[in-house]
């Protein structure tokens, strides 16, 4: 039977404790952006549970507004469909208008961008709605009373409802579906002290470093990881909106997953401890994108001013802590004569021997031998105090259609125990969004992800469980589920997710 871990209980101590904690800025901030408006008015992101009928209202004649500004003129810059090709589109126009495909994804960009495009939609959606107050409402999902489509967006099932979708999911919109816990979860993210990790490696909170923007990098950071990909998975099953990049932002449902996104970015940075923005990273913060305002004009912003919502920005979300005097963290002394020290590369570790493995909504396991003479290389991992982590890749990921499941990824299951996200053994989740085989997506050797299941080795070998010659990785399929907990609609073919190779490295 599989155990709680500490490390799980450590990460819900966590959790506990979010909304005790006060808010920690760390560093002067600069000042509001030109671009920006010119109010003293804070507008409140709310939780969508929590909106009244004159706020429902408000959102929906916003974002009708918008839809009828495109079907009267496609290229509309403040028209829902223009809005929606800025995330993505497919085939790419030639010559591109501005703005159009450019989102981040797979980088430490993600955050950064999303919330500039957050911003000037919002800006957008007020002024069509024609009420001054509207702000963006955000779906809070790991809430388990709210993990099925919130109401506003599913009912009346209706063209008279414009934040009714039908291309999503069966079950999504009838509301007899729910997301499963595990794909809620944010814990594996805020475990992370790090905002950034080295290129090649989605191994922190907020992405792989960069030089300079790329619209569909890979592998993603861990919260763009989980939750933000399993849900857009999810909500879009195999054929819906919310499962494609290129046509996720035509979703209303789109913009409450996304600002509940950037406001797991802020929770993050509320529990201090080091968190914190990457304000030393001169291509992070200088880094300039490209957006489009409410009146129509071409607008650019840079990281360096979203690093507040409230100074910079003008907004807040309604379950923020109490603003305080910023504690600003002490910088380490450099060492006379220390040259700064790069970290070092990631060093391979394990290879599956196996051929690649083909998930196709069944349980899988797949077995990677940690060679003798490699084996070395994880044994920092193991001292009292660790200097190297331990970094589950899956590598090769293919596929020609979004399976509209994720997969549960454990290591060293034993035999006969059932899966369980809260047990020692589990890794994080596997999805697919941005993997869809597109020229500009995946590429021609697929996509990967990774895991930090340094802790997670580290408890296995204290249990007598990890195996330093073997690695056993089980992959564990999950979807929506129905009132009675089991799948919430009649099960479909699952389309094949094809998985090249799985890898352990070892890295600082």
């Amino acid at each position: 039977m599989a155990c709680i871990s500490t490390r799980n209980r450590r990460i819900a101590g966590l959790f506990a404790l979010l909304t005790m904690v006060m808010a920690m800025a760390g560093f002067l901030l600069p000042a509001a952006p030109a671009e920006a408006q010119t109010t003293t008015t804070v507008f409140v992101r709310r939780n969508v549970a929590t909106l009244t009928p004159a706020q429902i209202t408000s959102l929906r004649k916003g974002v009708q507004v918008m839809k009828d500004r495109s079907r009267v003129n496609p290229n509309d810059r403040t028209g829902w469909l223009y809005q929606a090709n800025m995330h993505g589109i497919s085939p790419v126009p030639s010559p591109l208008p501005p703005a159009i495909n450019s989102c981040q994804h797979g980088s430490y960009f993600f955050l950064a961008w999303h919330r500039m495009y957050l911003y000037y939609f919002e800006r957008i959606l007020r002024k069509a709605s024609g009420d001054p107050n509207l702000a963006l409402p955000y779906w809070n999902y790991t809430d388990p009373t709210q993990r099925r489509l919130p109401t506003p967006y599913r009912s009346p099932a209706s063209s008279s409802n414009s934040l009714y979708e039908p291309a999503r999911a069966p079950g999504m919109n009838s509301g007899t579906a729910s997301l499963p816990a595990s794909a809620t979860s944010f814990f594996a993210a805020f475990t992370d002290l790090g905002f950034t990790s080295p290129t090649g490696s989605g191994a922190s909170f907020g992405g792989q470093r960069l030089t300079a923007p790329s619209h569909l990098a890979q592998p993603h950071g861990d919260l763009e990881r989980q939750p933000h990909d399993v849900i857009h998975g999810l909500v879009g099953g195999q054929t819906g909106l919310m499962s494609y990049v290129t046509l996720a932002a035509r979703d209303p449902i789109f913009w409450a997953h996304h600002a509940n996104i950037d406001r797991l970015w802020k929770r993050w940075l509320d529990q201090g401890g080091g968190r914190r923005n990457p304000t030393t990273d001169s291509v992070w913060m200088n880094t300039t994108f490209t957006f489009i305002d409410e009146n129509g004009q071409v607008v650019t912003m840079k990281g360096s001013q979203v690093l507040n919502t409230v100074t910079q920005l003008s907004y807040r979300y309604d379950d923020d802590p109490p603003a305080v005097t910023p504690i600003p963290l002490p910088t380490p002394a450099p060492i006379p004569g220390a040259a700064p020290e790069e970290p070092r590369a990631p060093e391979l570790v394990a290879t599956s021997s196996s051929s690649p493995v083909t998930l196709t909504g069944k349980t899988e396991s797949v077995s990677v031998p940690v060679q003798q003479e490699a084996r070395p290389r994880l044994a920092p991992a193991f001292a009292e105090v660790p200097d190297t982590r331990v970094i589950l890749n899956i590598q090769g990921i293919q596929l020609e259609k979004q399976p509209g499941v994720y997969y549960e990824v454990y290591v060293n299951l034993p035999p006969g125990a059932a899966p369980d996200f809260q047990s020692i053994y589990y890794a994080g989740n596997l999805p697919f969004f941005g993997f869809e085989a597109h020229a500009d997506h995946a590429g021609p050797e697929g996509g990967s992800h990774s895991f930090d299941i340094t802790a997670l080795a580290r408890e296995l070998k204290a249990q007598n469980q990890w195996n330093e010659g073997n690695v056993a990785v089980t992959f564990v399929p999950r979807g929506l589920v129905g009132a009675t907990g089991q799948t919430a609609a009649a099960p479909q073919a699952t389309p094949p997710v094809k998985v090249g190779k799985i890898t352990l490295t070892s890295e600082e």
